[in-house]
């Protein structure tokens, strides 16, 4: 019996060196003699060069969508600041799958031209194109001084309907340059103020340049109004508004505006 394991095993073994041998030397058959003559040389890409499947010449790197991975990568190799993602974004996929490059860098940059972007990765597509289109390079602007923006609210208050005696809470986040401080007030006075049953909380993020802030409410018939986020920094104000009712419905539709101060 064990003279017959073995002997399948040793068979077994055999027939994987063959097929790797038999890949690799397919491999060798597909890319032959690399000629460097024969590589192009007006790349126009949205990122870095890499090296080709045969190692021989530069190719574009792949970005964000783009399919990349396979077998010794014959669909691309991503840029610097992606990964080649599967089915699992985020995740890199296994051997010899297929994916698409997903941006990695999840943090907005300002950018040498003054424009702030939605992550590194697209700062640098720009900066290729500009580059392309006869213009300087685009770079990070590691002081941040050239994006100076007015605070955008990007998750306003909710119009709410509390009852009395629970513990409730809205919430605001903003995002600007400098980073935004955040105030509330309800029907036009500062909280917490004189309520002794309301708090206010604020932290910084998710993201960078992002300010959170929630007023905490241990809610008494009196506290039904007009509530206000409003985030300002140097370049400006912005405000939301929320709805608080007690005790009954709230209609849906009830509008809560961002209304922008310029200074």
């Amino acid at each position: 019996m064990d003279t017959m394991f073995f002997l399948h095993a040793f068979l077994l073994a055999l027939v994987g060196l063959s097929l790797a041998q038999k890949n690799t030397d397919s491999s060798d058959q597909e890319c032959g003699p690399c000629d460097k003559s024969a590589c192009p040389s007006d790349l126009s890409c949205r990122a870095e060069t890499v090296p080709d499947r045969c190692s021989c010449c530069q190719v574009c790197s792949k970005v964000l969508g783009e399919r990349c991975g396979g077998p010794a990568n014959a669909d691309g190799r991503c840029a610097d600041d992606y990964i080649c993602a599967g089915k699992s974004v985020y995740e890199p996929v296994q051997d010899e799958e297929i994916g698409q490059c997903v941006c990695t860098a999840l943090d907005r940059v300002c950018g040498t031209d003054g424009v702030v972007y939605d992550n590194k990765c697209k700062l640098k597509m720009a900066s290729y194109e500009s580059v392309q289109n006869g213009q300087p390079a685009i770079e990070v602007d590691e002081t941040d001084q050239l994006c100076s923006t007015v605070p955008v609210i990007t998750e306003p208050p909710k119009n709410s309907i509390l009852q009395v005696g629970s513990q409730s809470e809205l919430s605001c986040e903003a995002y600007g340059r400098p980073i935004p401080d955040i105030i509330w007030m309800k029907d036009g006075e500062v909280l917490p103020g004189n309520h002794l049953n309301i708090a206010t909380r604020k932290r910084n993020g998710p993201v960078k340049f992002a300010m959170t802030s929630w007023v905490l409410i241990n809610v008494s018939p009196d506290d039904g109004g007009l509530y206000t986020c409003m985030a300002s920094n140097s370049q400006g104000e912005t405000e939301s508004l929320a709805t608080v009712v007690i005790g009954q419905k709230i209609a849906d539709d009830v509008d809560t505006n961002q209304v922008p101060i310029e200074l």
